[in-house]
C-alpha cells in the first residue's frame, strides 16, 4: 500500500492544533492530497481537529468553491526525505477546530486520513487508515 501510518505520539499546540504525521511506506510515491482527522472523547463531547492540504509540487493554494464563494487554504503539507531524496515522512498542522471545541487533554486519541497517493508511473492511489494515537500537551512558552 502506498501510505503511512502516524506516529504513535502527536503533539498539541496550547491553541489547539494538533501536529500529525507519521511515516510513508512507499518513498516513491508522491502524496497528490491528503485529509486528517483526530478526534478524542472528552468528557460528553468530542475534541476534534482536521486538515486537508495538497502534496508539495502542486499549487500552492486551493480553492474550496461553493455556494459561499471560493476560499483560500493554506498548503501545510511538509514532506521530510532522506539522503538519496526519498519521501520518508508527512506532517500536517490540523488547524481546522469545530466552533463549539471540547479542549484535547493528554492521553488516547483517534487519528484518521485518506490520502491520494502517486506512483512513478503516474497512476493515482487512495488509501484509507485510521489508528490510536497518544496525545501530548506542549506547554505555552512565554513572550
Amino acid at each position: 500500500m502506498p501510505a503511512g501510518k502516524f506516529n504513535p505520539q502527536l503533539d498539541v499546540a496550547p491553541d489547539g492544533t494538533v501536529m500529525a504525521g507519521g511515516p510513508l511506506d512507499q518513498p516513491k510515491d508522491e502524496v497528490i492530497e491528503m485529509c486528517v482527522w483526530v478526534y478524542q472523547r472528552v468528557g460528553d463531547n468530542d475534541a476534534i481537529a482536521n486538515g486537508m492540504s495538497r502534496g508539495p509540487g502542486f499549487p500552492e493554494k486551493m480553492d474550496m468553491g461553493g455556494n459561499m464563494g471560493l476560499t483560500d487554504v493554506p498548503i501545510t503539507l511538509a514532506i521530510a526525505k532522506d539522503a538519496n531524496g526519498n519521501n520518508k515522512s508527512w506532517s500536517l498542522e490540523l488547524e481546522d477546530r469545530m466552533e463549539k471545541k471540547a479542549d484535547f487533554v493528554a492521553g488516547s486519541a483517534t487519528a484518521v486520513a485518506i490520502g491520494v497517493f502517486q506512483d512513478e508511473t503516474g497512476n493515482e492511489t487512495a488509501f484509507l487508515w485510521s489508528e490510536p494515537v497518544r496525545l501530548n500537551l506542549l506547554a505555552a512558552t512565554a513572550p
